[in-house]
């Protein structure tokens, strides 16, 4: 990150403020006339678009509504117009519509924006919009598109998406980096689901837990706990962060952090571990339900509460807290409090055994399994994938060995694009593909097993030599470059991607129009249209191909990782 920082600042980068209105427009969207409560719990083939309200959980996104006249939305920033959380923004990478108390906008100066540059804007959005709007001063459009953000430009001034590409490229590494040092460091990196994990989710599947209703005051009982210091001053005794001298979480009427909005002195404050967080008191937290297996003390509008007769493991303790949360959440509110007079005498359903004892090994395992299937999803998904490969291409040395290339004929047919991609000549990866026809079979020149490099492939994907050096430290000469087809399927952008493009009028390392580069562009904020486009070297000792705008250029293809 400090490089990057560096070598933003000797390029004569700076960062500079604009109105938000002259980066972004509200997109308009169709008025629907549902009702949230009534879309509860509704979803299958007709409910499937994803309604945006002004929540703060699952980014906004609090129910599904019919795709049938709705304004479907992708790749935009959505803004929460009310409520509490009137100001909240999340950048929206997949379709959704929005539904009340919200809106979404986008990028008016740039044709194609990438996630990585909206999850960069909406952080030094958030930073002058979120907290300085109010339930009486709503964050509006009409007034945040006077406020003013500041953005990163290069040395004439103009937006410099590819400083944003990188920084969030960079920082998702880092954040993934600390994951899988968590994961590995608390014995939880095996997602390998044990028999009787297996067994556990087919049973649950198949509707063959016996459940039973239980009252929660009969089960849990509420923990009254207090401040130990007698001079405590919550102005000058507290922190918003954990550090040496703060380690001990305390809650409130918090929503999200897990009900942690501070955190103590050792000794200040009388603690408990192992007990679930119930929020009693606020405009949107009120019957929101939170685990806390570790030392916890309570500072205001919320209270713990404990198993009464057995010392529960964690996994039970998370089981406890998704029931009690499901069976109180929508009850209480800001004018009916979840006092635990109230709370105690609600019901939850508990999986039991046949002689009606709740069944604490069912929870325990059922938990681990879906803590299991969570891991694996998430290191499997794009971001994680992804930036395993961008820590990969920066370690110019670090090859794959002793790559085989096989026949066509001693690759299985079941094989093939699920361990197995496609080796091309060059030129006729880009021809066909450019052509939208199908890669030819005839023209392979063997099948190569990328199993072991932890990527998910797909049959958009296939790979090709490189040749030359205006990509290096990423590419080598002769390296085995995995690309995927660029197109309606892909989901992303091409800025401050590597490409494999075609441009007329060139001819580089390859013989032909084609090349491998790094993609940036830049729009007209009045017209919309592409007014820039340059192919963009690594190798330092090679020019910008700035193509003119009589020049065709396409891209073909995204790079994906190198072998």
């Amino acid at each position: 990150m400090t490089k990057l920082k560096d070598d933003f600042e000797a390029s004569g980068g700076a960062f500079k403020e604009w109105r938000i209105g002259d980066l972004f427009e509200k997109i308009q969207t169709k008025i629907l006339k549902y009702k949230v409560k009534d879309l509860e719990g509704k979803y299958g083939e007709k409910y499937s678009l994803p309604a945006l309200t002004a929540g703060i959980e699952n980014q906004g996104l609090s129910c599904f509504v019919p795709r049938d006249n709705a304004t479907i939305l992708k790749n935009v920033i959505s803004v929460s117009a009310n409520g509490a959380n009137t100001g909240v923004m999340f950048y929206q990478p997949e379709e959704f519509t929005v539904l009340q108390d919200s809106y979404a906008i986008k990028n008016i100066n740039k044709e194609e924006t990438s996630k990585n540059e909206y999850m960069f804007f909406v952080s030094v959005l958030q930073k002058t919009i979120r907290g300085n709007y109010t339930w009486s001063e709503k964050a509006g459009w009409e007034r945040i598109k006077a406020e003013k953000v500041s953005v990163p430009v290069d040395s004439n001034g103009e937006i410099n998406y590819s400083y944003m590409e990188k920084y969030i490229s960079l920082l998702e590494e880092e954040k993934i980096l600390k994951v899988e040092k968590f994961l590995k460091d608390s014995g939880l990196n095996d997602t390998t689901l044990t028999e009787e994990e297996t067994t556990a989710l087919e049973k649950f599947r198949n509707g063959e837990v016996k459940f039973e209703e239980r009252k929660i005051g009969e089960l849990f009982e509420k923990v009254k706990l207090g401040i130990k210091n007698s001079s405590f001053n919550k102005k000058t005794d507290l922190s918003a962060c954990k550090d040496l001298e703060h380690p001990i979480p305390v809650i409130n009427a918090k929503l999200g952090d897990n009900g942690i909005m501070y955190w103590a002195k050792q000794g200040d404050f009388e603690t408990i571990s192992k007990c679930i967080d119930v929020i009693q008191n606020g405009a949107i937290a009120t019957g929101k339900v939170y685990a806390q297996p570790q030392e916890t003390g309570v500072l205001w509008d919320s209270y713990l509460i404990k198993h009464v007769k057995t010392t529960i493991e964690d996994e039970q303790l998370f089981f406890f807290t998704t029931v009690i949360e499901k069976s109180i959440r929508l009850k209480f509110y800001y004018d009916c409090k979840a006092y635990w007079n109230e709370v105690k005498e609600e019901l939850i359903m508990l999986p039991c055994t046949l002689d009606n004892s709740i069944d604490y090994t069912f929870m325990e395992t059922y938990v681990k399994a879906i803590e299991k299937q969570c891991i694996a999803r998430l290191k499997a998904s794009d971001v994680f994938v992804n930036s395993r490969i961008a820590a990969k291409q920066t370690e110019p040395t670090d090859k794959v060995e002793n790559i085989r290339i096989l026949a066509p004929s001693s690759v299985p047919v079941a094989d093939r694009f699920s361990r197995f991609l496609p080796l091309y000549p060059f030129h006729i990866a880009c021809g066909a593909l450019e052509s939208g026809d199908a890669l030819p079979e005839d023209d392979i020149e063997g099948w190569i097993d990328v199993s072991n490099c932890g990527f998910k492939i797909n049959e958009q994907m296939f790979l090709v030599h490189a040749k030359g050096e205006s990509m290096l430290p990423k590419i080598h000469p002769g390296d085995l470059c995995l690309f995927e087809k660029y197109g309606p399927m892909y989901r992303g952008g091409r800025d401050g991607n590597i490409v494999l493009v075609r441009q007329s009028n060139m001819d580089d390392d390859y013989g032909c129009q084609y090349t491998i580069k790094e993609f940036y562009s830049d729009m007209d904020p009045q017209t919309g249209r592409t007014i820039k486009v340059e192919l963009r070297p690594l190798n330092q000792k090679f020019h910008t191909i700035k193509v003119k705008e009589s020049d065709q250029v396409d891209v073909i293809a995204i790079l994906k990782c190198v072998l």
